[in-house]
């Protein structure tokens, strides 16, 4: 099942977000479930969430202050939309039950007694696609931080990190080799602290778009496919349940994370696309393998989460109406009618079938657009 391939990223992921603090959930050891943190890091995480609130403010004034040409704009707008997005992401005051709930769900599907799995694998397809995830995400949570630390370091005062307010223009005119000592370590200190910034922000989209969201809409999949694809599945049941992990999927991502995803992630793609295509000579290599990384994980999750979400619907809708033609008697009639196809939702609206297709087509015309017009 399901949690067999995912339990080895949770507990990776739980394990650097318990060594950096500041975040609502961790992993517990002894039942192998999600679980809330203790008090303190609680109030750690609340204290950081107000501290970025303000820092991603100054990055929006910095903004403002950033020169006309495109190229020099491509980095900051990447950095405050990374901080945009997570600030997004996990902008809640305490653990959220359902997201709790939902993950546990998810990797406790298939297990029996004493935490083993059933010997019925996933799908390899399904497999596959979460090993590719959760290798986008660790090579993602290495190269961008890494990346962010070098410039920072070589270029202390480039907006919209914190050096452009605290050097002054004659100090950020030196070179690295005219500095002094205390400017090297204070461009190490600001090196530090954008690179674990940006680790922390990856971390809380990995958590909820990734581990809540994604991981979600795949195993809905997965249950879906036992009430469609099976022989003797006891259909009432089985498509209720489906249905309950529906809602308990949509109260989690419904009215925050979703909208987020849709709003960010393609925002990265049309960004990227567009500076590796229009920049890519003229960038140096630490920012065109973190901007090409970030237009890979950008495409694959946008593929992966409006693909999926769409196949949910119209599988579930043409299993709905082969039941309905199948029917026996105004009872399973009435029953199959009161059915509704499986709908992933964000906000007032839900995917459908061709909801990837509008959105990569979106995002290819905004893509042409800064090609000919910038």
């Amino acid at each position: 099942m399901l949690g067999r391939v995912l339990i080895p990223h949770l507990q990776r992921h739980y394990t650097l977000t318990d060594f950096l603090h500041g975040f609502y959930y961790t992993w517990d050891k002894s039942t192998n479930r999600v679980t809330r943190v203790a008090r303190r890091d609680i109030n750690i995480a609340r204290a950081l969430q107000a501290g970025n609130t303000c820092y991603l403010a100054f990055q929006m004034y910095a903004l403002i202050s950033l020169p006309a040409k495109p190229l020099d704009k491509i980095i900051p707008i990447l950095s405050s939309l990374i901080y945009l997005s997570g600030m997004g992401f996990g902008y809640e005051w305490s653990p959220d039950g359902s997201i709790i709930q939902l993950i546990n769900v998810i990797i406790g599907a298939g297990q029996i007694a004493g935490g083993k799995f059933k010997s019925a694998p996933p799908e390899k397809n399904v497999e596959q696609l979460i090993n590719v995830i959760g290798v986008l995400v660790k090579w993602t949570e290495i190269i961008l931080p890494v990346a962010t630390g070098v410039m920072v370091f070589l270029f202390p005062c480039k907006l919209p990190f914190l050096g452009s307010a605290i050097f002054s223009k004659v100090t950020c005119e030196k070179s690295l080799l005219d500095a002094c000592a205390w400017l090297i370590c204070a461009r190490i200190g600001l090196a530090v602290f954008e690179a674990k910034q940006q680790v922390h922000m990856i971390l809380v989209g990995a958590q909820y778009a990734i581990f809540t969201l994604m991981m979600g809409c795949i195993h809905l999949w997965g249950v879906l496919g036992e009430v469609c694809d099976v022989i003797n599945v006891p259909f009432c049941t089985k498509y209720r349940q489906a249905q309950v992990l529906e809602q308990l999927l949509n109260s989690c991502t419904r009215s925050r994370i979703f909208p987020i995803f849709a709003a960010t992630v393609p925002a990265f793609q049309i960004i990227t696309a567009y500076a590796c295509v229009k920049h890519y000579d003229d960038m140096e290599m630490t920012h065109l393998i973190a901007i090409f990384l970030t237009m890979l994980d950008s495409t694959v999750f946008n593929l992966v989460l409006f693909v999926g979400s769409g196949k949910l619907y119209e599988k579930g809708g043409a299993y709905l109406m082969g039941r309905m033609r199948r029917a026996r008697g105004k009872i399973e009639t009435k029953f199959v009618k009161s059915l509704t196809p499986l709908k992933i939702r964000f906000g007032s609206s839900f995917v459908d079938g061709l909801t990837a297709l509008r959105v990569q087509h979106f995002c290819s015309i905004k893509i042409v657009d800064l090609l000919l017009l910038l």
